[in-house]
């Protein structure tokens, strides 16, 4: 039997051959910061060359009842996977996920400028809207993700060695640094 394949003919890589980090605008009533952010998250991934095996939005919720509006796919129901061993999950789940292979050697050249990008403009998008964000990851076969940092009020910028820890990206060759 062959590998299985998606649409756009790449292969299907196992869950836990994959780190998802999931970044997400914090809270409940989204309603109006949402126009602004699905914008600037459309301009920010298409502006931008991706070495990630996989970068997508995600604007998913839940309504009363249970029942499920937005863009509902694989990416959300991994990001509900990330954010599954945390109290604070959001009935609306909007922001950007990252797929990374789990093994190290086996991702991309410029994988850490990715994750400096998107972190980069999750700040700038707390900046314009005041909003918050939690930056959560699923590590490999682990099926539950963790929070493993916040954009806040308290911390508006991530330092970059915190987040390389953070990550697993301790290489230490090619860390993009911060302008």
């Amino acid at each position: 039997m062959g590998d299985r394949i998606e649409a756009g003919g790449a292969p299907v890589v196992p869950a836990a051959l994959q780190d998802v980090l999931a970044f997400r605008v914090e809270g409940f009533t989204l309603r109006w910061v949402a126009p602004k952010i699905r914008k600037r998250c459309a301009r920010f991934l298409e502006g931008r060359k991706w070495n990630a095996a996989k970068v997508e939005f995600v604007d998913w919720q839940e309504h009363e009842g249970g029942g499920e509006s937005g863009l509902v796919g694989l990416a959300a129901k991994v990001a509900l996977l990330v954010l599954a061993g945390s109290s604070d999950i959001s009935a609306w789940e909007l922001g950007l996920d990252l797929t990374l292979p789990h093994a190290l050697e086996a991702r991309s050249a410029g994988w850490l400028e990715d994750v400096v990008a998107v972190v980069e403009f999750v700040e700038s998008l707390r900046a314009e809207t005041g909003r918050d964000f939690v930056i959560a990851g699923r590590f490999g076969a682990n099926e539950h993700g963790e929070a493993l940092f916040h954009i806040d009020a308290d911390n508006p910028r991530l330092d970059r060695e915190e987040l390389k820890a953070g990550i697993g990206g301790s290489t230490g060759s090619g860390w993009p640094s911060y302008r």
